[in-house]
């Protein structure tokens, strides 16, 4: 995956994924990619149609380059990242099948799942540049990447680190009779302990704030959102707890569909995913 490479915007014609496809234009600005605008159809197509296509994606991105696939669209979608070594999947958090019923993200799903390159999830219309985005971070490589990459993709936002601490346990210690003080003071020596987890980190991360808590990641991540007034959520696929594993299964689907703002996924490593 090349840092340098194109900007790749997923686009198939729903509202969802023209509103990607603005993102895409504006963070191509931002940091001087060039940008690649594709889209799948599923099924042969006459060549007056897939014309027709093209000319349309021309339109709204004039200074990108278009390309057309054939196929499953998560699928071909990653082979196109491959092939220009995207440094970015912009996608939709909902798009269209073929009859025209809304996917409710399964693509941009197995996108965030399985694509070997980070992914952003667009949810809301474009406002101008990101401006307040949460990260979630653990020390780990992905983690890492993702506040690097976030600081790329909105230079002049406010980046505020999070470390998500969960309590383990809580309802069989809570079944076992352990009293409210015994439990208060297990909480607090998780607090503590994440509060110096995140002093150990922050310091190679380029975020401007920071914040420690105890909860399950998934909640953690939306909820500092919410109080941050955040317009971007960034968390990497592999970490060494949760908070940065948080885009696998039912976590994941939780976070792409319910967050209140857009979600970028960085991945690194090995390829995750053998394409047929």
């Amino acid at each position: 995956m090349s840092e340098s490479g194109p900007i790749l915007a997923a686009v198939d014609m729903s509202e969802g994924s023209l509103v990607a496809l603005d993102r895409a234009r504006e963070l191509s600005e931002v940091t001087d990619h060039p940008l690649v605008v594709c889209t799948v159809l599923e099924g042969e197509h006459r060549p007056a149609i897939v014309d027709v296509v093209r000319s349309h994606l021309e339109s709204l991105a004039p200074t990108g380059e278009v390309m057309i696939r054939t196929g499953r669209p998560f699928v071909e979608l990653i082979r196109v990242g491959r092939e220009v070594d995207a440094s970015l999947i912009v996608a939709g958090a909902t798009g269209e099948h073929s009859q025209g019923q809304l996917a409710r993200g399964v693509t941009v799903d197995r996108l965030a799942r399985k694509a070997d390159r980070p992914v952003l999830v667009v949810r809301r219309p474009t406002a101008g540049e990101y401006r307040s985005v949460v990260v979630g971070v653990d020390g780990s490589v992905d983690a890492t990447q993702a506040a690097r990459l976030a600081r790329l993709l909105a230079p002049r936002a406010r980046i505020i680190g999070l470390f998500a601490s969960e309590m383990a346990g809580e309802k069989w210690l809570a079944a076992r009779q352990f009293t409210d003080e015994e439990l208060a003071a297990y909480r607090d020596g998780l607090q503590e302990d994440a509060n110096r987890r995140i002093d150990s980190i922050a310091a190679d991360l380029p975020i401007d704030d920071q914040e420690a808590v105890v909860g399950r990641p998934e909640v953690a991540l939306i909820a500092a959102a919410e109080k941050y007034a955040a317009d971007l959520l960034a968390v990497g696929r592999r970490g060494v707890t949760r908070i940065t594993s948080v885009l696998l299964g039912s976590v994941g689907h939780h976070l792409v569909h319910e967050a209140p703002c857009d979600v970028l996924v960085y991945r690194s490593g090995d390829l995750a995913f053998e394409l047929p």
